[in-house]
């Protein structure tokens, strides 16, 4: 029966209408979003600090409220779970949704409806703005949709409430949400098989579950998605997802790093499929690709957004609005919500793309490597090398950690040690820095041992010469001319550090 898909070709494009109506005036929506959340938590402790009732215009709220990170927000989620309601916001807070802190200390996100009902639109108007492109295409909609949720229930934080990842409490049908008792019919995820401790076995057991469902379209996060499907076909023995899943035609992905995936994507589902980007987090959902052409918009009507120029030029503290974006410039992103988050850096970069309309592409996240929505930190980083040079009498000089995406995501350590300090058996030296990694990032733990084991892949680890790094240093001050020291970055993505330490390399390290 062909239900889901007449009812979207009859009415979707009345439905995006209404859904998208912002969207012809992106300032204008964006101030009155902005007026909203002031008045609705004005009363909160929050508010009340920083004046919320005195804010007539965007410039008192911007001399008001700062820019602020984690570390400024903490006491007020503190003071919510030691009982004050309403230290941050006025909405009801369901649950926490848990994400990398940068101290090491996993951060708790309040999360509300406004924040369930936002995401749960994404993938509705991607779908949508999809079908209105192609409107013949429509018929994917009448098989199963496959969504690969983490977990939506880690624990219960001492004011009762539950605390989860929000990619599990989103799908999750709870409270409110009675309406997904029904809609579980239209889409598989497979919670159940979640449990099993066991990786390899529960693989397998998603991989048997599967190939009975008429699975049409997935959504996950990119790199764990990707794992899970070359893992189907592994264990039902074909050589492609499309033996096994035939009519597999569509998919949304959310992850910052979704393109560097679309070729291992293509092959192992067997030919190229349509496919969809969204810019998601904790936090909220940013932004969605609404056509072929590989750029988001942002979504006016879901945080108010303010950018802070990726640039030495001009003020150092410059908050720009959405009528005041530059293309081809880069800009960190600032956010402020119904949830409780006012003019939040959430320490993500974008890139603008065009600015009429406004389009986007994710550049990058400050201070962390995130190559499989890990978000790891350097403190955690440092603390597990740290711990680890100290298990094994070891002195490091210099080093950095690269994160690569070929041929999985992995991490390499390069390490240059003090004369007659290389740890002895170098082999235990990185295991026990990857299993330090992941006893303090759970994300980090659930893609390389957890739930979604082989999303990434074990680590390497390259001994270097001495002299390694200043070579290295001199290579990059020759190239850039630049008469000053020219420091490695120690935490990075870019595989071009590699090249730099080639020749420097005395031993490299695998685990097997």
């Amino acid at each position: 029966m062909r239900i889901l898909s007449t009812l979207a070709q009859a009415t979707g494009k009345y439905i995006l209408n209404f859904l998208e109506q912002g969207d012809c005036d992106p300032y204008k929506t964006q101030v009155e979003l902005l007026n909203k959340i002031i008045k609705h938590n004005s009363t909160t402790a929050f508010g009340k600090k920083h004046n919320f009732n005195e804010i007539r215009s965007i410039r008192d709220f911007q001399n008001n409220c700062k820019v602020i990170d984690y570390n400024y927000l903490a006491p007020y989620v503190q003071a919510t779970i030691d009982g004050n309601d309403t230290a941050l916001t006025n909405s009801k807070i369901l649950y926490w949704g848990q994400t990398s802190g940068t101290s090491g200390k996993p951060k708790l996100i309040p999360v509300t409806k406004h924040v369930i009902d936002t995401y749960n639109s994404v993938s509705f108007r991607i779908v949508l703005n999809y079908i209105k492109e192609y409107p013949d295409r429509a018929g994917f909609l009448d098989g199963k949709w496959f969504l690969l949720p983490s977990f939506p229930l880690l624990r219960y934080e001492k004011d009762g409430r539950p605390v989860g990842f929000i990619t599990g409490i989103i799908v999750h049908p709870f409270g409110i949400y009675y309406y997904k008792h029904f809609i579980k019919y239209f889409y598989y995820y497979p919670l159940k098989f979640l449990a099993i401790n066991d990786a390899e076995t529960r693989f397998k057991k998603i991989a048997e579950d599967i190939k009975n469902k008429n699975i049409t379209y997935t959504m996950g996060v990119t790199s764990v998605l990707v794992n899970l499907l070359e893992k189907i076909v592994e264990y039902n023995n074909a050589e492609k997802v499309l033996d096994v899943l035939p009519n597999y035609s569509f998919a949304i992905f959310a992850g910052g790093s979704t393109r560097q995936y679309m070729d291992r994507f293509y092959e192992v589902v067997g030919r190229k499929i349509d496919v969809r980007e969204c810019y998601l987090a904790t936090e909220g959902s940013f932004a969605i690709q609404k056509s072929n052409k590989p750029v988001m918009e942002f979504l006016y009507d879901s945080c108010f957004y303010e950018f802070i120029p990726v640039s030495n030029n001009g003020p150092k503290n410059e908050r720009l609005l959405i009528n005041q974006l530059q293309k081809n410039k880069e800009y960190t992103l600032v956010i402020t919500c119904y949830n409780g988050l006012y003019a939040y850096n959430i320490k993500d970069v974008i890139k603008v793309i065009s600015t009429d309309p406004v389009t986007i592409k994710f550049a990058y996240r400050e201070g962390v490597i995130d190559i499989a929505d890990e978000k790891v930190t350097p403190s955690e980083l440092y603390n597990s090398i740290e711990d680890a040079c100290v298990n094994h009498t070891c002195e490091i000089i210099n080093f950095c950690v690269v994160g690569v995406h070929e041929p999985k995501p992995h991490y390499i350590y390069l390490m240059e040690f003090k004369k007659k300090m290389t740890p002895d058996k170098p082999k235990k030296f990185l295991e026990k820095i990857d299993s330090n990694l992941q006893e303090l990032n759970k994300v980090y733990y659930f893609n390389t041992a957890g739930p979604n084991s082989g999303a990434m892949i074990e680590p390497e680890l390259w001994i270097l010469n001495k002299g390694a790094f200043q070579k290295a240093e001199e290579v990059i001050m020759d190239e850039s001319r630049n008469v000053g020291q020219t420091k490695i970055k120690r935490y990075s993505t870019d595989k071009k550090i590699l090249g730099l330490f080639e020749d420097y390399i005395a031993k490299k390290i695998f685990l097997d």
